[in-house]
């Protein structure tokens, strides 16, 4: 059959290679491929200890299609997940989180989560089913899954914190985290702290000295008391310069405001526990990569070095890293750089397992590279990327998947994976449905990609929707039952009240108050998806003093105005909120900007009166005001205008000081609305002169008439 560049017959239907041997280990009693394992291994372990990661997509050699694929977990492995933004290597990733919790192998899974959407592990999947039943599984959350995130100043403190100690710190870990050279001054200097800070030193005092006893367990405190008063620091002969002492100082100084230091540390047996996820959410754009690499590379040597020391050791446990290249990046060295390299090296007997997940190999350190014994590959874009794949694949990858055309051909949950330990060929496997929630719903294989709803009134949502969750309050549906016919011809979702109810193939019916005790992305994310959604139809919020200023964090609004959606112009996305005047303007302005229209609610005399602002293009970079209560007030100013001028006309002053009060008042309504007090002050300033002028006229026995 005519075959065509990109992988695919010209029905579109895959074609795989026949032409080369499949050669992979295959146990006829389960009737499934096996890898990461030997075949001594496998007559001697037999079940214990696999990972179903999927199904094979290709036959030969005894192998079926679409029969299961095991890894053996029984040894730890290096493994690398690989694929474009979007192609589904989180949602590899956390597959592999849920097979290590799943299988009660004692194994402690540790997730190191740049992005924030790990998370919902703990939360129920959702589509798939038939597959999942084909394959024995079913729909679970892991309950036994912790999110913990580092402390962040500014930011709603964590409910679970992640600390490090000052004192699992090395002089390299800070050279690197400060870009020191470490044959620099400087870098000798950090270094000279620490030994004196633990094993002590001579302060200085007048003209004598005092011993200072050394730490094992020290603080940055101390490191700065030892550099501005250590005898040998400060010695003009053998010391350092003021302005080398003065640059680590400052540095030093600047690191105590991070907020994840104290003085123990969050425990280890607290992070690795025995057939449980540990998610470190270190998503929050204060950190930044040196500090996440860091975190990264401190857990990373406690770790191994906790399962060197043998007895009373934390469990085996495997560290997967997402967005790998961010804390490994290629040519430069980060904090996470010699940790995780040692880790790769010397983690396979003492039972320390790595997965990284990138979407940039080529960008990738290679040291760590170089220690993968199994890759996993979605498709790739770049040419440089591709490149970096085909030189790691740690097996032989046969020429028809070796081209560009065919490696970009790959849909999403379809992956190349290469065995080192199993031998063979790389071959193509299709990633197994998520058991649990997948928040990162870029793409997900295995019939979960979320599919695009038919536009449907918010009515009929509401209609399914529980009572319990859809209405609180009777505040929420008055609202409800006056606004609804504003937007019931558009399309998608409503989530309304306290509640904040949703359709559950979208957020799984979480209320607001759910939502703003996760992590912050987490949060953002969500409601990201929610916005994204092609049917979105609008978002009510009722209470919004409570709901935005207390349950939410105010984080969450300064990413709506610092993600800026472009992509909801022109899609009907709504947000409506009810008593906007109870809302912080600053948090009001976050959220104009988030979609493209916003309707403004606030509660007078039992009525909702309606504000609308809608957001105009980027490119015009300013927001066009539409108010509809303000332009009927404006109206009903302009018409006492003319009244109280038709009285000047006619020279009454009776009642006219009162109706001039009156028109203040009316003035004041509109305080703050640049367009609307201009005008309205325009009138009440020609209307107070008139008045002047007739007064004076009156004053001076003139003929009253007309003021002209």
């Amino acid at each position: 059959m005519k075959s065509e560049d990109n992988g695919r017959d010209v029905n579109g239907r895959r074609r795989h290679p026949t032409t080369e041997l499949l050669d992979l280990l295959y146990d006829r009693e389960l009737a499934a491929v096996v890898i990461g394992r030997r075949t001594s291994d496998m007559k001697r372990l037999r079940s214990r200890g696999l990972l179903l990661l999927g199904e094979i997509l290709e036959s030969g050699d005894g192998i079926e299609k679409g029969m299961p694929v095991y890894l053996g977990a029984e040894y730890p492995h290096v493994v690398f997940i690989c694929g474009k933004r979007g192609s589904g290597k989180s949602y590899t990733l956390g597959v592999f989180a849920e097979e290590l919790c799943r299988n009660s192998l004692e194994i402690a899974t540790v997730i190191v989560d740049p992005i924030g959407i790990f998370w919902s592990l703990k939360e129920k999947g959702y589509g798939a089913q038939e597959k999942l039943k084909e394959m024995g599984l079913r729909h679970r959350g892991f309950k036994n899954t912790l999110v913990m995130s580092p402390p962040v100043p500014g930011e709603p403190p964590p409910g679970n914190p992640l600390t490090i100690s000052v004192s699992d710190l090395k002089a390299e870990d800070w050279m690197a985290i400060f870009d020191i050279d470490p044959f620099s001054q400087q870098g000798n200097l950090i270094s000279d702290i620490i030994k004196k800070v633990k094993g002590g030193y001579r302060a200085a005092r007048g003209e004598g000295y005092e011993r200072v006893e050394g730490k094992e367990r020290y603080t940055i405190e101390d490191m700065i008391r030892c550099a501005e008063e250590d005898v040998d620091i400060l010695s003009p002969e053998k010391g350092y310069s003021q302005h080398t002492r003065r640059s680590i100082i400052s540095r030093l100084k600047a690191a105590q405001s991070w907020g994840f230091f104290s003085p123990d540390g969050t425990p280890l047996s607290t992070i690795a526990r025995p057939n449980a996820i540990t998610v470190l959410d270190l998503s929050s754009p204060s950190l930044g990569d040196s500090k996440r690499a860091l975190i990264t590379g401190i857990l990373a040597r406690k770790i191994l070095v906790s399962r060197l020391g043998g007895r009373g050791a934390i469990p085996v446990t495997w560290l997967l890293i997402d967005e790998a290249h961010l804390i490994l990046p290629r040519g430069r060295r980060t904090a996470a750089t010699e940790p995780l390299v040692e880790y790769a090296k010397l983690g396979r007997k003492p039972g320390c397992g790595l997965v990284l997940a990138t979407q940039r190999p080529s960008a990738t350190d290679d040291d760590v590279l170089s220690q993968v014994d199994l890759v996993v590959a979605h498709t790739l874009a770049m040419k440089d990327d591709i490149s970096a794949l085909l030189k790691r694949m740690p097996t032989h990858m046969p020429k028809e998947f070796s081209t560009p055309s065919f490696l970009r051909g790959l849909k999403p949950g379809e992956v190349v994976v290469g065995d080192q330990m199993g031998g063979g060929r790389a071959f193509l496997m299709m990633v197994r449905p998520r058991l649990s929630r997948h928040a990162g719903e870029t793409a997900m294989p295995g019939g979960t990609i979320r599919k695009r709803r038919e536009e449907r009134s918010p009515l009929k949502v509401l209609e399914r929707a529980p009572p319990s969750l859809l209405i609180e309050t009777d505040e929420t549906e008055t609202a409800l039952r006056q606004i609804l016919s504003e937007f019931s011809t558009l399309g998608g979702f409503v989530l309304s009240g306290e509640g904040m109810y949703a359709s559950k193939s979208m957020t799984g019916g979480f209320t607001l108050r759910e939502l703003g005790s996760r992590p912050l992305k987490a949060t953002v994310e969500t409601l990201q998806q929610m916005a994204e959604d092609r049917g979105g139809g609008a978002i009510i919020i009722g209470g919004v003093e409570d709901v935005l200023k207390e349950m939410l964090p105010e984080e969450v609004l300064t990413l709506f105005k610092e993600l800026r959606w472009r992509s909801l112009k022109g899609s009907s996305k709504l947000i409506i909120i009810l008593d906007y005047e109870l809302l912080p303007k600053e948090h009001l302005e976050y959220i104009e900007r988030a979609f493209d229209e916003t309707l403004l609610y606030r509660s007078v005399e039992g009525r909702w009166e309606r504000k609308e602002r809608e957001l105009m293009g980027e490119e015009e970079s300013r927001i066009r005001i539409e108010n509809r209560v303000l332009r009927e007030r404006l109206e009903r100013i302009e018409r006492s205008y003319q009244e109280l001028l038709s009285k000047l006309a006619r020279g009454e002053l009776e009642g006219l000081e009162e109706g001039v009060d009156a028109l203040k008042k009316s003035i004041e309504e509109v305080r703050g609305e640049a367009r609307e007090e201009k005008v309205a002050s325009g009138y009440l300033k020609a209307l107070e002169k008139d008045v002047e002028l007739l007064k004076e006229k009156k004053a001076a026995g003139d003929k009253v008439g007309p003021v002209e």
